[in-house]
């Protein structure tokens, strides 16, 4: 029991360790200080997200401008070689008739 007793003093004594604090006063233009240093912060984090932003848009514009291009040019590519091997079975086809062996 008095191991007990020992422990709510402490707790007493810890608790009583705070009653002649004062709660500290800030300085009057703290609060002001603060508030101007954080509106003039507020345009630079704004352009800097601005410029984020604009060079995201710009790279995802140039990337389609260059994908669109690449499947022009593939599919411009690919129907000429079709075209040619087309005409070139053709030709062969005819070759093959004219001569009577197929």
């Amino acid at each position: 029991m008095g191991h007990n007793t020992e422990k709510e003093q402490w707790i007493n004594e810890v608790m009583g360790s705070l009653d002649g604090i004062s709660r500290p006063q800030p300085n009057g233009l703290m609060y002001k200080k603060v508030m101007a240093r954080l509106q003039q912060e507020q345009p630079q984090v704004n352009r800097t997200i601005r410029l984020k932003i604009a060079s995201l848009a710009a790279a995802a514009v140039l990337l389609l401008v260059l994908n669109i291009a690449s499947v022009a040019h593939y599919s411009k590519n690919t129907s000429t070689q079709t075209r040619q091997s087309v005409s070139q079975v053709v030709n062969e086809g005819i070759s093959a008739l004219s001569e009577g062996s197929f």
